[in-house]
């Protein structure tokens, strides 16, 4: 079987070991990627037709990069897609729509999986790993305690403070670097979270042999590993609890190397990228395409994330994102997929944003029919409302106020425009 992976290349040497033809693309800042391109917003029809031998996958797989997808027509294809979201503690509500996108879902934080339940949504949990692997070093220490990782006040000022306070009780060595050159000559690797994710130097840290002292955090932390036998815990931000703990085990080396051993017999068990892609091997021989009554809106809504968050790029970068976003909606309607108060605001920003941007109004004639189609959405009544005055169409503007029981057009304006600038602010 062929299978292209989008923006990450994890699991790609596993797959093949596996009997699987694999391809890694993804767009040119990824240089680790063996195909990569810098046309935005590339179908994925025309980036399988550039990959060199006529390679057709049978599965696509994209992996999580922390971003909304950049490419176009996942919702319009044929060929089985998975998505594996490794950052749901951060966008969570991205994923949520990703999710009706792709025929399979695996998530890295299991404390979410319940949210994408309430959704309608079946999501695998599939944690992290590993990322390399590492040998021991358990006879030859250089460092006590160490924590490798940024230390910005700007972007994570808990983690300063704590590590600030931690120094004052205990030795520490903190910096950045290569961690596979620290991990293993250190007695206590530190691990903090961002937030309470089971995050990849809970793995990284394991596979070195040191021991490994981390947030007692969630996403199924303790469902994996033993307190006291595989790791040792600490209270979030309790430093003096931390300091007990370190300095206990410099005083004590031996049980501080039995657990760190313990804790890298379980990861080269099972916490490997092999055993991941055993399990994402399953899933892609036996996939089939799913049936979504929402997957349309959904990449629009990704879409709109992508041009969102291009804020300070070429506007003709945002324009094609918004051209996407527009033609998803677009297909949305005609497939008429359920339209609740969460898509309403997305389109309603969506109008905005190409009309403003295209000096046009394509989007706001898209937001008429919706609001034809939908008429029981009152945020699409008070968008159209909003925009047909902007554009001068006051008799339909009449119409739309008194279906919604507004007094005045300058009360329903200034309803809507407050409305508006409220969803500006939030998406």
């Amino acid at each position: 079987m062929k299978v292209l992976l989008l923006n990450q290349d994890w699991f790609a040497d596993e797959l093949r070991s596996l009997g699987f033809e694999v391809r890694t693309a993804g767009h040119e800042f990824a240089r680790h990627l063996e195909h990569t391109v810098n046309l935005p917003m590339l179908h994925i029809d025309r980036l399988i037709q550039m990959i060199p031998g006529n390679f057709v996958p049978d599965c696509i797989v994209a992996l999580d990069n922390s971003a909304p997808i950049a490419f176009t027509g996942l919702d319009e294809t044929n060929i089985p897609t998975i998505f594996y979201g490794v950052d749901a503690h951060h966008h969570v509500a991205l994923h949520r729509y990703l999710n009706e996108i792709f025929d399979y879902s695996f998530t890295a934080q299991k404390d979410y999986i319940p949210l994408y339940e309430e959704w309608g949504q079946q999501v695998e949990w599939m944690p992290l790993w590993a990322s390399r692997h590492i040998d021991p070093s358990y006879n030859q220490k250089e460092h006590g305690a160490v924590f490798i990782g940024t230390l910005n006040k700007d972007l994570n000022p808990e983690r300063v403070a704590f590590f600030d306070a931690l120094r004052e009780k205990v030795p520490v060595l903190c910096t950045t670097g290569c961690f596979w050159e620290y991990f293993p000559l250190s007695e206590i690797v530190i691990n903090q979270t961002v937030k309470l994710d089971l995050n990849f130097r809970v793995f990284e840290a394991m596979m070195s042999g040191a021991l490994l002292l981390t947030e007692h955090s969630q996403n199924g932390l303790l469902e994996l590993f033993q307190d006291g036998a595989h790791l040792v815990t600490y209270q979030k931000n309790n430093v003096d609890q931390a300091a007990e703990l370190i300095q206990y085990y410099i005083d004590h080396p031996e049980e501080a190397r039995r657990i760190g051993k313990a804790g890298r017999d379980l990861i080269l068990e099972k916490h490997t990228p092999l055993q991941r892609a055993k399990r994402l091997a399953e899933v892609i021989r036996t996939i089939k395409k799913k049936q979504s009554s929402r997957k349309f809106q959904a990449m629009a809504i990704n879409h709109l994330s992508l041009a969102r968050s291009a804020k300070e790029q070429d506007p003709a970068v945002k324009l094609l994102a918004l051209t996407a976003t527009l033609k998803s909606f677009e297909y949305s309607l005609e497939y008429r997929e359920p339209c609740d108060a969460a898509v309403a605001a997305h389109l309603m920003i969506a109008a905005h944003d190409y009309d403003k941007l295209s000096h046009g109004r394509t989007g706001y004639e898209l937001l008429k029919r919706f609001n034809k189609q939908y008429s029981d959405q009152r945020l699409l009544s008070i968008g159209a409302l909003r925009s047909a005055l902007n554009f001068g169409e006051r008799a339909y503007a009449e119409t739309i106020r008194e279906e919604l029981g507004i007094e005045s057009l300058s009360t329903a304006y200034s309803e809507s425009d407050k409305i508006m600038r409220t969803l500006l602010d939030q998406l």
